[in-house]
């Protein structure tokens, strides 16, 4: 719903300032933006597809860092970490129990996922590095959560094969 929302406001722009109409509308998003900004590229090019509609002028989408499915992700980060040097074997294995009980949690207790997975990375909302307290800073010894930057290439991955699988669709709607 809020996709659509976002798409009667373009329209409504593009009726007000009608100069800007053809400008290329590059969507971007971080983070959480990984479930909006492709759902609302799909939205803008389902929209697009309408004989009648007054097409906008989608050049594309760029997410960083993107959250899109953490029952997906999360199971991910012991051996991303672990393949890049980052822990050891044996840390593997703990921050594997970590993310997997957070997975757990994610249908009954999204808050307690979050505390969960949050206890490793200690993240302050990106105003700076941790103060130590987490799992990431006692075992590495780094107050510097951007390690989540190098599992952020393995996410992006993932995502251009989601966005692969969700651009094919839209062509095979426009063979239909």
């Amino acid at each position: 719903m809020p996709c659509h929302k976002c798409l009667t406001f373009f329209l409504q722009f593009y009726q007000v300032f009608p100069e800007v109409r053809n400008a290329p509308l590059t969507i971007t998003g971080e983070s959480y933006g990984g479930l909006y900004t492709p759902n609302l590229g799909y939205i803008i090019a389902q929209h697009n597809l309408k004989e009648d509609a007054a097409p906008i002028n989608f050049a594309g989408l760029a997410v960083g860092d993107p959250c899109i499915n953490w029952a997906v992700q999360m199971p991910t980060y012991p051996d991303t970490m672990y393949g890049m040097g980052v822990i050891m074997m044996d840390e593997r294995e703990e921050l594997r129990q970590i993310m997997n009980k957070s997975v757990s949690q994610l249908n009954q207790n999204c808050t307690a996922a979050f505390h969960t997975w949050n206890q490793v990375f200690d993240d302050n909302g990106g105003l700076g590095p941790s103060l130590g307290r987490g799992w990431f800073a006692k075992k590495t010894g780094s107050f510097n959560t951007a390690v989540r930057f190098f599992v952020f290439f393995f996410d992006m991955f993932l995502y251009i094969y989601i966005l692969d699988e969700m651009l094919h669709g839209i062509t095979e709607l426009r063979k239909e």
